[in-house]
């Protein structure tokens, strides 16, 4: 589990969100999904945890588990297979219109209302318990795992696979690899770039983060990518020991140079707050491994590109 991810999302302390990610619905509707279709129709596929999953050949009543799974889905071609979205799904703008099912914990009566034939959710977001417990109700659920860029255009051709929309997955894979280009690692001489969750409690990216690749497709170098796992909680000691030259925090583009300052005074010889290399972005561009992540890159870009002017 990554509770980082969650707590974006939510925007609720880590310590909230691990307790939330252990949850079980207390009760729930033991009705199994509708009686099974002809054996012919189904397949058996291996999720990314392993997972055995036997799901339809052509589901068409799908339920996401994440914002980022509904963008992928979304973008594979099969939007008109969404039949519901989490609280959090904001893109694309026409899954606002899809009955909000609640996640943490999953409402799993709505789930069988919504007569969902697959569920698709992500360990980095969803406790994988959760879809044992639906298969157990006869709703397939299949697992996406993220740990490089590289799984993005991945997942959306097995997207493409399970919905039977390989033509348009295949060609949402190939524009995201032509807008992210080659993998590169950090130039020597790039910008140390300190990319924070928040300006309170000092939420970053560890090594095991997907993060640290955005960060060097946009021309800079992570400096949280030395530290152990996914999500790391930071100390100001560190921070002004590490001396970043451009801090990114996930709080919105309106965030700027003096609500860093003022949450964090004690930084004010960090060279990133002495230069004003400071600017805020859309969490949703760096945190849902998704089609989107490519916009994230290009703002990842435009800030660091106007801290070095």
């Amino acid at each position: 589990m990554a509770p980082v991810y969650v707590m974006v999302y939510r925007l609720l302390p880590v310590v909230v969100l691990l307790t939330l990610a252990g949850c079980r619905p207390q009760s729930s509707t033991t009705t199994a999904a509708s009686e099974a279709p002809a054996a012919d129709s189904m397949q058996t596929v291996q999720d990314d945890l392993g997972r055995s999953v036997r799901l339809p050949r052509a589901p068409r009543r799908i339920v996401p588990l994440a914002p980022s799974v509904t963008e992928l889905v979304a973008a594979a071609g099969g939007l008109d297979r969404l039949v519901a979205r989490t609280p959090y799904c904001n893109a694309p703008e026409a899954v606002l219109a899809l009955r909000p099912i609640s996640t943490y914990p999953l409402d799993r009566e709505a789930v069988l209302a919504v007569q969902a034939d697959l569920v698709i959710g992500t360990d980095q977001v969803n406790d994988p318990s959760v879809g044992d417990d639906l298969a157990r109700l006869g709703i397939p659920a299949f697992y996406l795992n993220f740990e490089t860029l590289a799984d993005v255009p991945r997942a959306l051709r097995a997207m493409g696979d399970l919905l039977g929309t390989r033509v348009a997955a295949e060609a949402a894979a190939r524009r995201f690899e032509e807008r992210v280009g080659d993998t590169t690692a950090p130039l020597p001489d790039a910008p140390r770039v300190l990319l924070l969750i928040g300006d309170d409690i000092l939420y970053g990216f560890g090594g095991a983060s997907y993060v640290h690749d955005l960060v060097a497709r946009a021309g800079g170098r992570s400096i949280t990518a030395q530290l152990d796992g996914e999500g790391v909680t930071l100390s100001n000691e560190w921070v002004l020991t590490q001396a970043p030259d451009v801090i990114v925090v996930l709080a919105g583009t309106d965030y700027r140079v003096g609500d860093l300052s003022a949450a964090q005074p004690a930084w004010a010889e960090v060279p990133a707050l002495q230069r004003e290399a400071v600017c805020g972005l859309d969490p949703d561009l760096i945190v849902r491994p998704g089609p989107r992540l490519a916009d994230g890159i290009d703002a990842l870009a435009a800030c660091i590109d106007a801290a070095q002017g």
